[in-house]
């Protein structure tokens, strides 16, 4: 695109009359404008509101002037186009509406979250400021869209209702009203349709073609969500229906309300794909890996880019690499593994100093920047693991070729060394390009039963068994330290399904988690800490793992929760306190269930550019560097990396280069931009590959559950609510709801304050962690229901 034809393009969006104004980036996006071209594109806009043809208003978003009606010229392609067909109004013509010099102030922008009740806030930032919705207000807006909203106040004059008034106290403050939907954040939505049956007469407003035999504005059928947040049901007309019959399992897209007057602003449905029967595995499994936009696929490019990469490592890479055969190195993973990230070495030195090196496939050598493969890696940013299957970050031959550190294959890798002084603190720190060749492929439950069992053949060699030991101790005492420091174990029971040959779920247990595991664990988190500090150290940009503390009020909720089971909190909260309450409940029968309620206290941990400390762990400095196979953050730390390495050296200084100033400065905070916005991409791309995990989990569960119904399971009461009691079986981990409406034998009544349900007449109670015996009265795989009764 030439600098005009962009001006044009500039010009025609900002006189769109849906455009709402937006900052310099967001424009770059609506643009494709690319990455390395960004700065120019900066400078372009400088120079048209200059010439006064765009302004720059309020907050710094961009728009039109006051009072401007420009509309860019058209193009000789368009023009000819709409002689062709006049009766085509062109949308550059249609008069743009004058875009104020600032955004009004009764007017914000922002992410709308809708709860299930129909209210909603308009999500502030920074978060605090959040702005109370009712739910006749809404304005047709579905959770997570970018909305447009009118500030008002209403006066609560004493009442404390819910809703449009102010909830509580005196006086007023403002609340909002959705005046426009900027853009939708599900623009595919997946659900099950269920059919209305035609039993009244057809409304006036419905349109009949006797020619074709169709009725068009009859609402026929109507969708429930699958998608997450989206509560609403959607109606679906007949014209709009498809080949759909009553539940299925589809995918829809949203029809806007054409009238903006309309009484009615919710959108209407459209069938655009059909999976087959709710219900049925390859239908349900289809819909939730749509649902959480996993890509089945890798594009022709990628793959055909894969496929070109030599199986030989060139002699002239190797040449500018150390190469590590001592002391002895190799992988511990589990045992269906078929991607290893990292592999492991440690030296005790001749003083009683730990020296630890954990090598991880050097996966930025292979793929380079905005290359078929990084351009599929980066939508992805995650690998997907479900049951039986996976869908990898990387093509086949890098992810379980190339890029993993197989048994006896030399592979390229990084490597960061770091010795340990007495107290375990770190007194040397080396970043090497590398290369190796593991000796050995261990599995988790290898280590364990080789150690604990005084059996070094299983582990192969007498050098590997010592190796191991060492291993052993020196992990111990990391994590020792880290405990001591107030680090949280977070970590719940997962479930694992065990599979036939047919990929049939034949039964399942939980997912064991020992010392072993806590060994490879304690190096990762080693390695991640040390190259966190060298970025920082040396300025570099990269993506650093947060996670922010919890807020007072889920800390004080959480407090009065565990009251009830003994364990006494006193504000103020820490880690420690949090820690305690962990150690308690973990020798309690409702500890899973006070172990969730923590969990789902704090905050979820993300990507982001500024590196904050990381609560849980209790770490001030980290990121992810050590799988960039299978998660894109460690990729980018990767490549970070690289641009520091000079030509021929094979380690980087532990002081190096800081960035320089001035005019030099812009690629860095070019890169810093770039990173921002991956860096929520990469958050929210892990959050729905973990979403997807689970619902493929819990219908697999649920589908075997039918299958082996018994006349009764023992429970665990995890939920207490005022609509009943949610139990998780404790013979397949299965959660499943009894109705307080289907509890006969009492009236109960629920005590908030306890997790209660009380029997009036009789006095039997069901309280939160209590053991019960239960009988399976319904499983619905289309809605994911399981309904219980209490035997």
């Amino acid at each position: 695109m030439t600098r005009d034809e962009l001006k044009e393009a500039v010009l025609r969006l900002l006189s769109s009359p849906s455009y709402m104004p937006m900052r310099k980036r967001g424009l770059a996006r609506q643009l494709d404008i690319d990455d390395e071209d960004y700065l120019a594109f900066k400078e372009l806009l400088n120079e048209m509101a200059s010439e006064g043809s765009i302004d720059e208003l309020k907050k710094g978003k961009w728009g039109l002037p006051l009072g401007s009606k420009v509309s860019p010229k058209k193009s000789k392609s368009t023009q000819a186009s709409d002689n062709d067909n006049p009766s085509v109004e062109s949308k550059s013509e249609s008069p743009a509406k004058p875009v104020e010099k600032s955004l009004p102030k009764n007017l914000r922008v922002g992410r709308i979250d809708v709860k299930r009740g129909g209210m909603a806030y308009l999500l502030s930032d920074p978060p605090g400021n959040d702005l109370f919705i009712a739910q006749e207000d809404v304005g047709g807006a579905l959770n997570g869209d970018l909305v447009a909203v009118e500030l008002h106040r209403k006066f609560d004059h004493g009442s404390k209702r819910h809703g449009k008034y102010f909830r509580g106290g005196s006086g007023s403050r403002p609340t909002g009203r959705v005046v426009k939907i900027v853009e939708r954040a599900n623009p595919v939505i997946v659900g099950t349709y269920f059919s209305h049956r035609a039993s009244a007469p057809l409304p006036a407003s419905v349109h009949r073609d006797r020619e074709k035999n169709k009725l068009t504005g009859l609402v026929v059928g109507h969708v429930v969500p699958d998608t997450r947040g989206v509560f609403s049901e959607l109606e679906v007309l007949f014209e709009n229906r498809g080949e759909a019959k009553d539940q299925d399992k589809v995918a829809i897209e949203l029809v806007e309300v054409a009238d903006p007057k309309a009484f009615r602003q919710q959108p209407t449905a459209r069938v655009t794909k059909i999976y087959g029967k709710a219900g049925e595995a390859d239908a349900d499994i289809a819909a939730i890996l749509e649902n959480f936009h996993v890509k089945l696929e890798f594009t022709e490019e990628a793959l055909a880019e894969a496929e070109a990469i030599p199986d030989e490592i060139p002699a002239e890479e190797l040449a500018q690499r150390v190469f590590y055969e001592h002391p002895i190195t190799f992988t511990i993973d589990p045992e269906d593994a078929k991607d290893h990230d990292d592999a492991v070495a440690l030296r005790v030195e001749s003083n009683g100093d730990y020296t630890l090196l954990v090598h991880i496939a050097d996966v930025s050598y292979y793929v380079t920047e905005d290359s078929p493969i990084d351009r599929e890696a980066r939508e992805r940013a995650t690998s997907v693991y479900l049951p039986g299957k996976v869908y990898p970050m990387l093509p086949p031959k890098l992810s379980n070729n190339m890029c993993s550190l197989k048994e006896g294959k030399l592979r390229l890798t990084k490597t960061i060394s770091m010795t340990y002084g007495k107290n375990m603190t770190v007194i040397k720190r080396k970043i090497e390009r590398s290369a190796i060749r593991s000796a050995a492929f261990l599995t988790y439950d290898q280590v364990r039963d080789a150690l604990e069992g005084n059996k070094p053949e299983l582990v192969r060699t007498p050098e590997i068994f010592k190796a191991c030991q060492e291993m052993r101790e020196f992990s111990d005492k990391l994590r020792k330290k880290r405990f001591d420091s107030g680090s949280l174990n977070l970590d719940l029971p997962e479930t694992k399904l065990l599979l036939d040959e047919k990929n049939e779920v034949k039964g399942w247990t939980l997912r064991e988690h020992h010392w072993a595991h806590e060994l490879i664990e304690e190096m990762m988190l080693a390695a991640n800490r040390a190259v966190a500090e060298h970025l920082l150290e040396n300025e570099i940009p990269g993506l650093f793992r947060v996670h922010e503390e919890p807020n007072p009020e889920a800390l004080e909720k959480f407090a009065d929760f565990v009251r009830e089971f003994g364990i006494s909190l006193r504000p103020p909260y820490d880690r420690l306190k949090l820690k305690y309450a962990i150690d308690r409940a973990a020798t309690m029968e409702a500890g899973h269930s006070i172990h969730l309620a923590l969990l789902t206290s704090l905050k979820q941990a993300k990507y982001s550019v500024e590196c904050l400390p990381h609560f849980a762990l209790n770490f001030s400095k980290y990121l992810h560097f050590t799988s960039p196979i299978r998660r894109y953050p460690d990729l980018l730390v990767h490549r970070a990396l690289d641009e520091r390495f000079k030509p021929g050296e094979a380690a980087l200084p532990e002081k190096g280069q800081r960035r320089e100033g001035g005019d030099k400065a812009r690629t860095h905070f070019k890169r810093v931009d770039m990173l921002r916005s991956l860096a929520d991409h990469c958050s929210r791309r892990e959050r729905e590959a973990a979403g997807a995990e689970n619902e493929v989990v819990k219908f697999r569960q649920m589908q075997f559950l039918r299958r082996n119904m018994r006349e009764s399971h023992p429970g665990i009461i995890t939920r207490v609510r005022d609509f009943g009691l949610t139990i998780q079986l404790q013979d397949c981990f299965v959660e499943g709801l009894v109705r307080k409406e289907d509890m006969q034998d009492d009236w109960y009544e629920y005590i908030e304050e306890r997790h209660l349900l009380q029997g009036r007449k009789r006095g039997r109670s069901f309280q939160l962690g209590d053991k019960v015996e239960v009988r399976v009265v319904d499983i619905d795989l289309a809605r994911k229901h399981v309904n219980l009764e209490i035997v």
